[in-house]
């Protein structure tokens, strides 16, 4: 390892995708413990997002009863291409900096 103390290596996505990778680059058979580490971290991703979607659809669907009449699939389908639409300009240069926008700004925020 570099030496560093934990404190120095800093937190969030850093932390995952510097810090582990030099651990894990160190350990026997390190690129199986790589394929797992990094396959367990989508797969907690894509359950996080399951979660999400399904009682984000359910309050929506609840709260506007008009969108009981439309076709499920078709709704659902219409939010997740607009929430990956929403999600792309994270995925640009600047993506980091906007998700540290959102997670200091977006959830500190009142609504009312």
């Amino acid at each position: 390892m570099t030496g560093a103390e934990f404190e120095e290596l800093g937190t969030g996505p850093g932390l995952a995708f510097v810090a582990i990778a030099e651990a894990v680059a160190n350990m026997h058979i390190s690129p199986l413990w790589a394929v797992l580490f990094y396959s367990m971290l989508l797969f907690l991703g894509v359950d996080s997002l399951f979660g999400l979607m399904e009682s984000m659809l359910h309050q929506l669907r609840e709260e506007i009863p008009l969108l009981n009449r439309v076709k499920k699939h078709g709704f659902n389908a219409c939010v997740c291409f607009t929430m990956f639409l929403l999600a792309l300009p994270t995925a640009t240069n600047g993506g980091l900096y906007m998700v540290d926008l959102m997670d200091t700004w977006a959830v500190a925020t009142p609504c009312s």
